[in-house]
């Protein structure tokens, strides 16, 4: 998201600089390719001062006219290294509330730090009342800012099998896939058992994995315990992510944790259908069995049913492919995304001889 929006404010004229606070990871070749500016910090403490005064060094070196943090941690660096370098403004985002909820000791510093920020945005209205009323972020900061993904970046093939023959994937069969971190709360162990039970009645049933992460080394296992070896890839991090999303039959996100994902927003801009667990902002997105599919989080049963229907049903797989790409058209095109940060970085959408900081 930081890396998109930052693409897209340097053509309204906005300089940014991209900030790692721990490593850089696999997006930067991307960052490099697009031209923007970023450091890696690298090894932060938050209970050292050296860590700030690193954070704090740079702003002062860039002098930005507004910083940019998303999420907890990245917040209280920035917070404190700001004040450090006299930033003039803050913005700050949250794409979750569930990795807080149970941290009650985190409120305090979210509330100081919430009331010290001009705009304190989250990316749907079902994170409102957990920031306003159990945390206590002032009213008068929250602003909702969707998350907005680019209308332009690519359609479905006309031929499914020969874009799946560059791919390297599967010409024929059914392939279910999704794309991000092989993290916990992704819960692609679920996927997983799901479509082992869709292939004992449809063997031509495949599963493509895209990213990632911590999970790889329990994910190959468990797919090599269920005989799955020869249906299911894992291609690590690719540069085109797109293409292949846009190769899927269905895209599917089995997490238990979400905020507004960009992933399930880009399949879905593809007019590549999507099943999804009812998590953070998706059911304020999809409307079950209308523009997507919901299930409950870790119901293996439930997916592998969804992925049979859609299998034999390759009309249901074009209308709500359609459904949901007209979805992402009306609330979440990525200009309007821009546009609202800009206005909460207090510019103009117009050329400006000022720098926008985005650290990540």
């Amino acid at each position: 998201m930081a890396v998109g929006l930052a693409a897209a404010l340097a053509k309204q004229g906005v300089r940014s600089v991209l900030i790692a606070l721990d490593e850089a990871g696999e997006l930067e070749p991307q960052i490099r390719a697009a031209g923007i500016d970023h450091y890696v910090l690298g090894g932060r403490r938050l209970r050292d001062p050296r860590s700030h005064l690193r954070l704090a060094r740079l702003f002062r070196r860039i002098r930005p006219d507004v910083v940019h943090s998303h999420n907890f941690a990245a917040m209280l660096h920035t917070a404190v290294a700001r004040r450090l370098a006299l930033v003039p403004r803050m913005v700050h985002t949250e794409h979750a509330f569930e990795y807080l909820a149970a941290k009650h000791g985190h409120y305090r510093w979210i509330r100081r730090v919430g009331a010290d920020c001009d705009v304190f945005a989250v990316v749907g209205d079902r994170l409102v009342p957990f920031f306003r009323d159990r945390v206590g972020v002032p009213a008068s900061r929250l602003r909702v800012i969707r998350n907005g993904v680019d209308l332009t970046t690519g359609q479905r093939p006309a031929n499914l099998a020969d874009c799946r023959r560059e791919l390297g994937l599967p010409e024929h069969g059914f392939i279910v896939g999704s794309a991000g971190r092989l993290a916990p709360e992704k819960d692609l162990g679920t996927l997983i058992r799901a479509v082992a039970r869709a292939r004992q009645r449809r063997d031509d049933v495949q599963l493509v994995l895209v990213g990632e992460g911590v999970e790889r080394p329990m994910l190959e296992r468990l797919v090599a315990e269920l005989g799955l070896s020869d249906s299911v890839r894992l291609l690590g991090w690719r540069n085109d992510i797109a293409r292949i999303v846009s190769a899927l039959d269905l895209f599917v996100l089995s997490s238990d944790n979400e905020g507004l994902p960009l992933a399930m927003l880009e399949a879905m801009a593809l007019g590549v259908p999507v099943a999804c667990t009812p998590v953070g902002e998706i059911p304020a997105v999809i409307e079950d069995g209308v523009s997507g599919q919901l299930f409950a989080v870790r119901d293996d049963r439930a997916l592998a049913t969804i992925i049979l229907d859609f299998a034999s049903d390759e009309q249901r797989r074009v209308a709500i492919g359609a459904r949901g790409r007209a979805v992402v058209e009306l609330g979440f095109a990525h200009g309007r995304m821009v546009a609202e940060y800009l206005d909460a970085y207090g510019l103009r959408p117009e050329p400006l001889p000022a720098t926008a900081l985005a650290p990540t």
